[in-house]
């Protein structure tokens, strides 16, 4: 027997205007500190979230609400607890884009891709409002100046890299930050836009997890979608969509800033892997760490803009060495 909440059950009873029996059983959160429940009488089933940053709920509640005003596809909210720790949601009952991408032949995996990404655009602009009144969240240098520090910390210090640094490297970390912090913020920016956060219900794309979502430059979250760690892509795939989507009117003139995107992020994708891999004892995203190496030096092969960060991407090929041997 699964144990659930006191408070999320009482929601859900609520909810359900204390009909019975009700089940539920938990619901896995992916690494986040939310609990997860689905509760569920009859053909009648919803989502429970408890988690105790009351902030962050408000937030998500405030956007879900805004994008479903304005008929982009994210989960309904239900009902919400009066100390705002817990809600209800509809429940999304297929597969997440990652789960679904899982052993289909490659030729599958773009049209599903151009699928979801024109519905980026959806986001970016109609989000753009929430962020009318002050103070702005938004992308900044210290935003930036974060990932970079995540990098050095997880991926460089825990790898006992520190030593490898070249010459040069701090004054392209500060080209690299100037650089981004040049970028316009003209829409929302989902932040986390990967494959798990993407699911198929009603055959159709809806959207998850945006509460972290700022305002921000409009190609972070197609750089972040197309490299993401559960994106199923390969690099060719990923230069055949971006050679695409960057020649329409919603990307037009963002080339550099979308490699400048998929620069920082990949590069915070380094710290993550190796603080789930050596901090959290979770050995298989150590392996990855070589696939990022690959994607950032394919990279910027592909981009001559990033040639003034060149001591960044010759540490990596160090990296990359030491961890191959």
């Amino acid at each position: 027997m699964v144990d659930v909440d006191k408070g999320l059950y009482q929601l859900a009873s609520d909810y359900f205007q204390g009909l019975s029996p009700l089940e539920f059983g938990e619901v896995g959160a992916d690494g986040s500190a939310r609990l997860m429940y689905w509760f569920r009488h009859g053909s009648r089933i919803c989502l429970g979230v408890k988690y105790d940053d009351i902030s962050l709920n408000l937030r998500y509640i405030a956007y879900a609400k805004h994008f479903g005003d304005r008929g982009l596809l994210v989960p309904k909210i239900l009902k919400i607890s009066s100390d705002n720790s817990s809600y209800l949601t509809s429940y999304l009952t297929g597969q997440t884009l990652a789960e679904q991408l899982k052993g289909l032949n490659e030729d599958k995996i773009l049209p599903i891709y151009k699928q979801i990404i024109p519905l980026l655009m959806g986001f970016y602009k109609e989000g753009k409002s929430l962020f009318n009144d002050e103070p702005v969240r938004k992308f900044d240098r210290s935003l930036y100046k974060r990932d970079w520090d995540y990098f050095i910390t997880e991926f460089v210090n825990y790898l006992n890299f520190n030593q490898l640094l070249p010459a040069g490297i701090e004054q392209a970390s500060e080209r690299l930050l100037s650089r981004l912090s040049l970028f316009n913020n003209q829409g929302f920016v989902h932040r986390d836009c990967q494959a798990r956060n993407i699911v198929s219900h009603q055959e159709k794309w809806w959207f998850i997890d945006f509460q972290d979502g700022m305002l921000g430059p409009v190609s972070y979250d197609l750089a972040s979608l197309l490299f993401g760690g559960s994106s199923a892509l390969n690099f060719s795939q990923k230069k055949v969509l971006w050679d695409y989507y960057l020649t329409q009117d919603s990307y037009a003139n963002k080339r550099d800033e979308f490699f400048h995107m998929a620069l920082i992020r990949r590069l915070r994708s380094l710290g993550t892997y190796a603080k789930l891999g050596i901090r959290q004892g979770k050995a298989n995203f150590l392996g990855r760490l070589p696939d990022v190496i690959d994607d950032l030096i394919n990279l910027r092969n592909e981009a001559d803009i990033l040639a003034e960060y060149q001591p960044i991407f010759d540490f990596l090929a160090i990296c990359q060495t030491k961890l191959n041997d």
